[in-house]
């Protein structure tokens, strides 16, 4: 079965729609444990993008819009709460995206 891709102003995209997923979280000790946890969590294929700041203790992620939350941010230590879920046009996440800003009027921020 072959994927359906989205017109844009950007072309084809893999994605109409995506999840943009603020949560809060505990468990890890150091920053060191929080990149491993977030290297991990990157390398889900549900998740576009991603940070977990290790002070603040919050984090932001770009998924699939069919992804299930609860599975996916379990991850060793993590103690992960899902604060809120937003689903935006993934071409707002292109939009972002610094090579590409040239192409639109103004500065695009996501995060």
């Amino acid at each position: 079965m072959m994927k359906e891709w989205v017109n844009s102003k950007y072309g084809e995209l893999p994605f109409k729609e995506v999840q943009l997923v603020d949560v809060s979280f505990t468990g890890p000790k150091d920053r060191e444990e929080t990149a491993f946890i977030q290297y991990n969590l990157l390398m889900k294929k549900e998740i576009l993008q991603g940070h977990l700041e290790f002070r603040s203790g919050k984090g932001k992620f770009v998924i699939t819009k069919d992804a299930d939350l609860k599975k996916l941010f379990t991850q060793g230590s993590l103690k992960a709460k899902v604060d809120k879920v937003e689903v935006i046009p993934y071409e707002n996440v292109v939009d972002a995206n610094y090579l590409l800003r040239l192409q639109i009027k103004g500065p695009a921020k996501l995060f």
